[in-house]
């Protein structure tokens, strides 16, 4: 009986040691980031997440003349493509590049608020990796009922 059980449990260490980090991770439910939230990104302190039908929504939103920089990567994981980058609400500093089915940015936000949008085709996992810089007092809110996320790397599970 030993033995079975420390088989499985080396097959289970094992297959964790196979598995990328990021996807080890408690993975949220797609379906929680649907819908554009109602607020003021002008106004309102805070990363935003959303998408409609294919497209996600990633908007930078400060109210404070000194800002907040963020930076981070997304990645596609699994069968599917990350097409379609538009850069159109970046300013000044701001950037977003594409390298297959990973995306890597930079927004400096004051005041105001910076964004794009992709679209995406297939895939298991979309993983979000934002860094803040050590700022404590900015949010991830996630859809239209702008669900409050952790910080840090957020791994969305795209049939769910």
């Amino acid at each position: 009986m030993k033995t079975i059980a420390l088989a499985a449990l080396l097959a289970v260490t094992v297959a964790q040691a196979q598995t990328p980090r990021a996807e080890r991770r408690q993975t949220i439910p797609w379906s929680i980031t649907a819908g554009r939230p109602s607020v003021n990104f002008d106004r309102a302190v805070g990363i935003y997440i959303w998408h409609d039908g294919n497209t996600v929504h990633i908007v930078s939103s400060d109210n404070k003349r000194n800002g907040q920089v963020s930076h981070g990567s997304i990645t596609l994981r699994g069968k599917g493509r990350i097409f379609d980058v538009d850069r159109r609400f970046l300013e000044g500093e701001d950037h977003v590049g594409r390298t297959g089915d990973v995306i890597r940015f930079k927004m400096d936000t004051h005041t105001g608020n910076d964004g794009f949008t992709f679209k995406i085709d297939g895939g298991k996992h979309l993983v979000v990796d934002i860094d803040q810089r050590g700022r404590n007092d900015r949010n991830v809110y996630l859809g239209s009922a702008q669900v409050a996320a952790n910080r840090g790397i957020l791994v969305f599970d795209l049939s769910r």
